[in-house]
């Protein structure tokens, strides 16, 4: 689930910021396949940039965009209880920390038909 907020947008510098709040539900995947069991809630910057505000010398350039978004997933349980078999035959309970995650990424663009 999540929410995002436009709070700037310039059209005559192509350039464009928000910010946003992602939530994770865990608990709703298979365990098999590396669902987890906690949520984590991820508030996100995201952002875009186009050059075609540069001046008409750098004709080639202007067709250039860059976009991205930068966040970081935290747990809302920082422990999590898991089952694991030991050697032993027996299985314990073990408590594992869960991560505080960066996501992050960064598109650059090139537009023919800009030129």
């Amino acid at each position: 689930m999540g929410a995002k907020y436009q709070f700037f947008t310039s059209t005559k510098h192509e350039a464009i910021a928000s910010v946003g709040l992602s939530a994770d539900v865990g608990g709703t995947g298979d365990r098999h396949v590396g669902a987890t069991t906690f949520s984590t809630l991820t508030p996100m910057l995201f952002f875009g940039k186009g050059m075609g505000d540069l001046p008409e010398s750098a004709k080639y350039l202007r067709p250039l965009a860059m976009t991205g978004v930068f966040g970081a997933a935290f747990p809302i349980d920082a422990r999590t209880s898991v089952l694991r078999p030991r050697k032993t035959g027996v299985i314990e309970r073990e408590s594992v920390r869960n991560p505080t995650m960066l996501h992050w990424g960064i598109a650059l663009q090139y537009s023919l038909p800009y030129l």
